[in-house]
């Protein structure tokens, strides 16, 4: 009996609409192995190198999966919608959110997605009101988490969500402005630390 592998896995967002969907499996089919492959691998993995079309229920568009030597390749590649590395649950799905509203073009929920990300990432005092933008980059400046320039980028960011949500006039350019910005100021908050805890329990070997 002829052993026949399961097709590659489908991405979970469409690269098109950026649906969360079940995509739906339209046909597949093996792929042999080239020389290369063959110098590195054993023949028996052959079997293993499939290539399937996807196609999405909600916008009805294709996506190709393929599958050789282990390795898997989607096209077109699924959209960036990730925060950076070590970023909070809540806080990396409001970015996602946002990523994902800039690439489908809504001007107002990108923007305001983006401040909500800054909000959660610089609370104010329990207890109290909720604090201005001013008064959130002053904090997290005074406490050493938000350096020069990157405060200068905070404004930036809640200046355009707020913008956003009160209808005055937007770009293209201004949100995604507002996406790097967010992005470097995770970065710097949440993965830079990380990196450096982990570099001081593992540190390079001496020559």
């Amino acid at each position: 009996m002829n052993y026949r592998s399961p097709p590659p896995s489908a991405p979970k967002t469409c690269p098109y609409c950026e649906s969360h969907v079940e995509f739906v499996l339209e046909k597949e089919r093996p792929l042999k192995m080239s020389e290369r492959e063959h110098r590195f691998f054993v023949a028996g993995q052959a079997a293993d190198n499939r290539e399937a079309y996807y196609s999405c229920p909600h916008c009805e568009r294709g996506v190709v999966v393929t599958r050789r030597a282990e390795r898997t390749f989607v096209f077109p590649h699924p959209p960036n919608l990730y925060a950076p590395k070590h970023t909070p649950d809540k806080i990396a799905e409001r970015y996602a959110s946002g990523a994902m509203n800039l690439r489908s073009s809504r001007w107002v929920s990108a923007p305001a997605d983006f401040r909500a990300v800054l909000e959660m990432t610089f609370p104010g005092p329990e207890g109290r009101k909720r604090p201005s933008a001013d008064k959130r980059i002053e904090r997290a400046k005074a406490e050493g988490r938000l350096p020069s320039p990157l405060d200068e980028m905070a404004k930036v960011v809640f200046i355009t969500g707020n913008n956003s949500l009160h209808n005055h006039p937007i770009e293209r350019e201004h949100v995604e402005t507002a996406k790097n910005y967010t992005k470097e100021i995770l970065r710097f908050v949440y993965t830079l630390p990380c990196m450096k805890s982990q570099s001081k329990e593992s540190p390079p070997p001496s020559p």
